[in-house]
């Protein structure tokens, strides 16, 4: 499935002409237009999202660069409540701001890709693996643009946690669907 199918297959659940209204904002190359106008839509209908479809807008919206424009947006449309996934998106919220601090504390003793900083993204509830974007780090600041996701497992060691990383992708569709699945199957990839 390319990324306008991915896109469109989100979409499902809106109205049939602003799904209309969102393949031609897409098609005509604005998919950053595209997006945001998405995450309106599902913001003012009200639509229920479990924390998978969140995850996969949150991946395309990284891929188009535009993620720290809409990724509060994203986080104020509705949970689906009823929805018994154990994903959570966890930048901006206090755990993540713990787990950015745990990773900043862990790294820099030893730090596997040097001139880089982690954001922790998302974290699976069942294993507390977490999901983390890895930045460039660059004279004005960390790059806006991630280059690798890598999942980490941060344990509990009594006064301090323990990093291991257990794989890294270029993109964030595959790490991401690494997270959800039952097995975190990962490739192990240098960061270019």
């Amino acid at each position: 499935m390319d990324e306008r199918d991915e896109f469109l297959a989100l979409a499902a659940p809106l109205p049939g002409d602003v799904r209309a209204e969102l393949a031609g904002i897409w098609d005509i190359g604005e998919q950053e237009a595209a997006l945001a106008t998405f995450i309106s839509a599902l913001s003012e209908a009200g639509t229920a999202l479990t924390d998978t479809v969140r995850g996969r807008i949150a991946v395309l919206a990284e891929a188009w660069g535009c993620w720290e424009a809409l990724g509060g947006g994203l986080a104020a449309c509705r949970r689906d409540e009823e929805a018994t996934e154990t994903l959570a998106l966890i930048e901006g919220t206090p755990e993540g701001a713990r787990t950015d601090a745990a990773l900043a504390a862990r790294v820099v003793a030893g730090n596997p890709w040097p001139g880089h900083s982690f954001v922790a993204w998302f974290a699976c509830r069942r294993c507390e693996d977490v999901l983390v974007r890895v930045h460039k780090t660059e004279p004005w600041g960390p790059d806006l643009i991630a280059s690798a996701y890598v999942l980490v497992q941060l344990d509990d060691g009594g006064e301090h946690r323990t990093l291991t990383i257990r794989g890294s992708h270029h993109t964030g569709s595959p790490a991401l669907a690494a997270l959800v699945s039952t097995h975190h199957r990962m490739v192990n990839a240098p960061i270019r």
